[in-house]
């Protein structure tokens, strides 16, 4: 008889194939590279991996709402936007979930799901935002964006701002200048400790390279 973690493999292998970034352009640096812990991206294009499972289902569910998001817009919206539309320059690229057309301006929006709703948008988000103003390229661009965040709760949706920030932008580009400069060199940027790190799938190897043996 089967066991159940034959089964949880064959599950869960299907998801991580599932939730693979096939738009990845291993070429140039992804903003999500570019804003996260730099070292969990070189060992994330460096070592062979499987999704964590916490992370798969995070990112079911928002994969989900995306989708859902898109089929109410298409449907029965008669607003005009454009979903996934993809934003570079140079050396970083990215997606950004949506353009959102009123009166002869584009507006970007991110959507995130989140257990809690935050009173401010969190920081990598608004990051990530910025970072999509810089890269997006239009004469009806506004400099003004919107991160939306959907409570998995009861909760109601809570939207706020995000102003274009140079200085932001011009950040995020260097980190993505020092992940791309380690990759060539494959020299394995510096531990950037935070909360997360237990979490990371690649915690005991961050561990044992910093010489700490403590949980």
């Amino acid at each position: 008889m089967v066991d159940y973690s034959t089964i949880s493999n064959i599950i869960l292998n299907a998801i991580s194939k599932s939730l693979d970034d096939k738009k990845s352009n291993h070429k140039k640096i992804s903003v999500t590279e570019a804003i996260q812990c730099l070292r969990k991206s070189y060992f994330r294009r460096k070592i062979p991996h499987r999704i964590p499972e916490t992370d798969m289902m995070h990112l079911m569910v928002g994969r989900a709402v995306h989708e859902y998001l898109q089929k109410c817009f298409n449907e029965f919206n008669d607003a005009e936007i454009e979903f996934e539309v993809k934003v570079e320059d140079d050396l970083i690229s990215g997606y950004v979930d949506a353009v959102l057309k009123i009166d002869n301006e584009e507006y970007l929006l991110e959507f995130k799901t989140v257990k809690d709703v935050p009173n401010k948008p969190q920081s990598l988000h608004r990051l990530q935002l910025n970072t999509y103003l810089a890269l997006y390229s239009s004469p009806f661009k506004s400099n003004c964006g919107f991160v939306v965040y959907i409570p998995k709760t009861s909760k109601p949706m809570r939207i706020y701002s995000v102003k274009l920030n140079l200085d932001d932008f011009a950040y995020v580009r260097r980190r993505a200048e020092i992940l791309a400069e380690a990759l060539h060199k494959e020299i394995i940027p510096h531990a950037e400790m935070s909360s997360s790190c237990y979490f990371c799938e690649f915690h005991e190897i961050c561990r044992d390279l910093e010489g700490d043996t403590n949980e």
